[in-house]
């Protein structure tokens, strides 16, 4: 139920995958200098195509950079224009970000979805769902209980270490001309450069960091 309330908040199943490709512009902030703890403002461009295809590119006074997946695999290029892929889990992860329809293809993405009550996000009451990939560590859910929107989602990612909590909150939503709405602003926090971006929309502000700038 909560499931299907999420994918009728954005439009429907119908309007959902009416749409096959999407260009999105926006602003997102780098971490920069020492720690990371500088935000360096870039301009971004994601474009998307169904099923499962993403290229974004960050663009600063100075540099150029992106990343994206491919349909097989999940890349990124740095400014000198050295291309790496992506290893193990992340790759897993960017898999699952890259579907075009993850509103519709939730159940098919964890092996395991159970619902563990209600919390508190960002002043609304929220229902938490935990979701299960198969391979993976259990990802955290958060769906307004009053809109049926995603207002969270909260992953770990391994780092040397240990694993380390990763965050990603979805606020103002908005109808587009295609009749489903997005999220036109992401807060990622901590800020990580090599995490995919979840789900963006057109005019969006990305932040990378714990506050929104």
């Amino acid at each position: 139920q909560i499931l299907s309330k999420y994918v009728e908040a954005l439009g429907g199943e119908q309007a959902l995958r009416k749409v096959t490709s999407r260009v999105v512009t926006g602003t997102t902030f780098i971490p920069s200098g020492p720690g990371g703890a500088v935000p360096l403002p870039a301009a971004l461009e994601r474009l998307e195509e169904a099923p499962n295809l993403i290229m974004n590119t960050y663009k600063t006074p100075t540099s150029t950079s992106s990343d994206g997946f491919d349909g097989t695999r999940a890349w990124s290029q740095n400014a000198a224009g050295r291309v790496t892929d992506a290893q193990g889990v992340d790759q897993q992860r960017a898999q699952r970000d890259a579907d075009f329809y993850l509103p519709l293809d939730l159940k098919q993405q964890y092996a395991k979805m159970e619902v563990r009550g209600v919390e508190r996000v960002n002043e609304h009451d929220a229902y938490l769902v935990v979701g299960t990939p198969k391979g993976d560590l259990p990802e955290r859910l958060y769906f307004d209980a009053l809109t049926g929107l995603l207002l969270r989602k909260v992953t770990v990612l391994p780092t040397q270490a240990g694993n380390s909590p990763f965050q990603v909150d979805y606020h103002d939503y908005r109808d587009t001309a295609s009749g489903v709405k997005f999220p036109y602003e992401i807060t990622l926090s901590p800020a990580d450069p090599h995490v995919v971006l979840d789900r963006v929309a057109p005019g969006v502000r990305v932040h990378r960091g714990r506050r929104a700038v």
